[in-house]
């Protein structure tokens, strides 16, 4: 599962077979699709550095900008702080498949079971 802080309080996500260099592309470029021109803050894990990502930003002109996270300091990253509410609200629970895990998320999001960690509050200086 990827997933993305959105600045307005959303969260958005999508699942996928694995996690490498090509996917978080696939992942980058669902991302733009949808939203547009966007700036993604990463963590230091190594499909986000890779050079076939650093190579694949070129096709999106400029409009996918990355900025890293410094390294060892998951307490700035608002998207750590969302996976563990997100682990504590799933956890304990059989699914059938990504498909129905994924409705089980977006309906606890919805009937706020799951809240999404404001991006905006991980900004401020």
């Amino acid at each position: 599962m990827f997933g993305a802080l959105l600045g307005d309080g959303r969260f958005c996500f999508r699942f996928y077979e694995k996690q490498n260099s090509d996917v978080f592309l696939a992942f980058l470029g669902h991302l733009h699709r949808r939203f547009g021109p966007v700036v993604v803050f990463v963590d230091n894990a190594s499909w986000h550095k890779s050079v076939e990502v650093r190579d694949g930003l070129a096709e999106f002109k400029g409009e996918v900008k990355l900025r890293y996270y410094l390294p060892h300091t998951p307490e700035l990253n608002a998207e750590e702080t969302q996976w563990n509410v997100m682990r504590n609200a799933i956890g304990n629970r059989v699914y059938d498949d990504t498909r129905q895990m994924a409705r089980s998320i977006r309906k606890m999001i919805r009937k706020k079971v799951i809240f999404p960690v404001k991006m905006s509050d991980y900004l401020i200086c």
